[in-house]
């Protein structure tokens, strides 16, 4: 039987599943009604919660829609047909009318918020009880500061390291921004615990070991061993002691090649293939004795044991950098806890994870913590919490907090199989505490949206798991289809909604990407033939032809979604990819950047070899030869770039951009790429916000490439959608 909301006691704490497609929403507006009707309850004294702004807008408008037919029906019109029997009868009953009219006209003020929002709105409303600072910005990205502060760590703990110890994190590319990528889900966690870290020590002994093992090497590699080599491993090779598949001609003179090149490094680098897997290893003591069949032996050289030396002194030396960056990280993200809280203080600033923690500690806090409590459940009494799924530790200790066993009433609306995604940093184990502790929970089971086909193949599938969802608890249910669902959709080609496509494994050693590329061919084919179907009127959805707008193609990663549009575009199908990247992150982006470092510093030959060879600028390896021989065509090149320069400084880097795009003939070129370039597809917002920088900047400061390189790293995010 499905759940009915009309039924559910309006008192504890109650726990609703809710799958894709089972009237969610629709349960929560009915709650909402029977609040109003039955308990008397106004909008603002019920507390709807929610996980975004688009959903807070969107739910706003469902429960006033429905209030605006309850009212309709409670003066004498028909009510909607999905209104329960209980429902139709409590609107006539006396002071229905009134009730409802009241509510309507108040709804203005109806407490239905974001979590972050709400949070926000109690620290400033009750700011006394919460001990909070009366005047606060809420940031949606507090990344700028945070970087900023990690680029301070790092300068002041890289002062005093070792040449070696820069050049392996320079190496890795581990900058101030590497080190903080991965610890950004940790800040502001609640159950974030940071364990102490012992510090590894100093690695000067195994730098030493490393520098001497190197000189060993090179210097016997100098003396005899770069011409003897081949002489002590041919006879073994002619003799059949080497195995076949680990030794060759051409194999041995790759080695070579590698061994020297490696040796002949001014500062060698420990994550080197030459060293892990090349010439320098295949070529030691222990790699030549891997290679060597059962029972023969190896001539004695000592080259072959000081490359040995050198491969073990490489591998402890890089063992000890790899537990010095973790705890570099750590000790990264224990001063970032410390500091960062004191740096938005002084900015007057918290981001959507600070308002969190500071009413979750408010709400801890003794004795004002209870008392803050009381007053939040006299404010809102009864509480529907949508998209309950989503709720981190610290939010349901904020939930649990405000109302305790037995008050209420809270609603926890929710799917625990979208949980173990960690959508919006979900914890599937604050849900599954919430449904332990709940006076009573409930289940959705019918479905009003998919065909029964559908329907059926889903349980079908996930029906046949003992646990689907890893999680014991988490158990699937199935869901019963809707008569008449689908009706409106007609593929007279495809005999079910549901189906699973087994494509011919891919061989060779890119598989990975071979099978990706053969779905999304497979993928582009189906995509066409259902337009073609669409246009010979074989295919309908809801009594229009299929075309492009109906289709939807969802992926786990943009790559995937890149390979996708590729082969649409490829079979002649127009699409548009949308995703969360920064454009900021984008090959684009970087040469962009390239072109306005050069721009900003003509002078900088380097900087603008590397400008011209962007697709962007469009110089090939032959044009840059000849600029390279030809001094007139180079001071003519250089010439035009200065005026960019002289352009930016005078009117703006939009200007001079529009300037660079005709004098260099961009837009001609680009269009005859295959894809148009991110920023632009995203015009005109993305291009005059890399640009547009202050104009003080431009005539004070004067223009130089740090300013140039801030343009495109800015810390404003736009989402890379067509």
């Amino acid at each position: 039987m499905n759940f009915d909301p009309m039924q559910v006691p309006l008192c504890g704490t109650q726990l609703i599943e809710a799958s894709a497609g089972t009237g969610k929403t629709w349960t929560v507006a009915m709650l909402y009604l029977r609040l109003l009707l039955e308990q008397q309850r106004r909008p603002e004294q019920i507390l709807v919660l929610t996980f975004t702004r688009a959903a807070t807008a969107e739910l706003r408008e469902r429960i006033r829609r429905r209030l605006v037919e309850a009212l309709a029906a409670a003066r004498g019109g028909e009510a909607p047909a999905d209104f329960p029997a209980a429902l139709r009868s409590a609107v006539q009953e006396a002071g229905a009318q009134s009730i409802l009219q009241s509510a309507l006209a108040g709804f203005d003020g109806a407490a239905i918020f974001t979590i972050h929002a709400f949070c926000q709105r109690v620290l400033q409303d009750h700011a006394l009880e919460a001990m909070a600072p009366l005047a606060v910005d809420l940031v949606a990205d507090d990344g700028e500061l945070r970087e900023a502060l990690a680029a301070e760590f790092y300068r002041r703990e890289i002062a005093a390291a070792s040449p070696a110890w820069s050049a392996w994190l320079a190496h890795r590319r581990l900058d101030p921004a590497a080190l903080l990528a991965p610890l950004r889900r940790l800040l502001g966690r609640a159950q974030a615990k940071l364990l102490a870290p012992a510090e590894p020590g100093d690695a000067t002994v195994e730098e030493q070991r490393f520098v001497a093992a190197m000189e060993a090497a090179q210097a016997l590699w100098r003396q005899d061993g770069a011409a003897r080599l081949r002489d002590l491993l041919a006879p073994l090779a002619a003799a059949g002691d080497i195995k076949g598949n680990m030794w060759d001609e051409e194999k041995f003179v790759g080695w070579h090649r590698e061994l020297d090149a490696y040796l002949d490094t001014p500062m060698p680098v420990l994550r080197d293939p030459r060293l892990s897997d090349g010439g320098v290893r295949r070529l030691a003591q222990s790699g030549l004795e891997k290679a060597l069949k059962k029972g023969r032996s190896l001539p004695s050289h000592p080259l072959f044991l000081a490359l040995d030396e050198l491969v073990q002194a490489a591998e402890a030396l890089e063992e000890q950098y790899e537990r010095r960056t973790a705890w570099l990280s750590l000790r990264l993200l224990a001063h970032l806890q410390e500091v960062l809280p004191a740096a938005k203080a002084l900015r007057a600033e918290r981001s959507f994870d600070d308002v969190l923690l500071a009413l979750r500690d408010a709400l801890r806090r003794e004795p004002t913590g209870p008392t803050l409590a009381a007053a939040l459940r006299q404010q809102y009494p009864a509480a529907l919490i949508d998209e309950f799924q989503d709720t981190d530790a610290a939010q349901y200790q904020i939930f649990r907090a405000i109302y305790a066993a037995g008050e209420g009433p809270v609603f926890y609306v929710g799917d625990p199989k979208q949980a173990i995604y960690r959508f919006r940093d979900a914890d599937i184990f604050a849900y599954l505490s919430a449904a332990q502790t709940a006076d009573g929970r409930h289940t959705l089971t019918q479905n009003f949206r998919s065909a029964p086909g559908l329907v059926q193949g889903v349980n079908a599938l996930f029906g046949r798991a003992e646990r689907p969802f890893l999680l014991e608890q988490i158990q699937f249910q199935p869901v019963q289809a809707t008569a008449g669902r689908g009706e409106e959709a007609h593929f007279p080609g495809m005999s079910a909604p549901w189906r699973c496509v087994l494509l011919p494994k891919a061989d060779g050693a890119g598989k990975k990407i071979g099978a990706e590329q053969a779905i999304a061919r497979h993928l582009a084919a189906e995509v066409v033939e259902l337009l073609q179907w669409g246009r010979a009127g074989r295919a309908e959805l809801q009594g229009q032809a299929v075309a492009g707008r109906h289709i939807a193609v969802l992926v786990q990663k943009h790559e995937q979604g890149r390979l996708i549009q590729e082969s649409l575009r490829a079979a002649g199908v127009a699409s548009a990819r949308q995703g969360q990247d920064s454009v900021f992150a984008s090959a684009e982006a970087e040469d962009l950047e390239r072109i306005l470092l050069a721009i900003a510093e003509p002078g900088n030959g380097g900087r603008l070899r590397a400008a011209l060879a962007t697709p962007l600028w469009g110089k090939d390896a032959r044009e840059l030869e000849d600029m390279r021989l030809n001094d007139r065509l180079e001071t003519a090149v250089w010439e035009r770039v200065d005026a960019y320069r002289r352009r930016w400084e005078r009117d703006g880097c939009m200007a001079m951009f529009r300037q660079w795009l005709q004098g260099e003939q961009v837009m001609g070129r680009m269009l005859l790429w295959s894809e148009t370039p991110i920023w632009y597809r995203s015009s005109p917002f993305t291009v005059p916000r890399v640009c547009n920088f202050p104009s003080s900047f431009a005539h004070s400061s004067g223009l130089t490439s740090q300013g140039a390189r801030m343009r495109v790293r800015s810390s404003a995010m736009i989402p890379m959608t067509p």
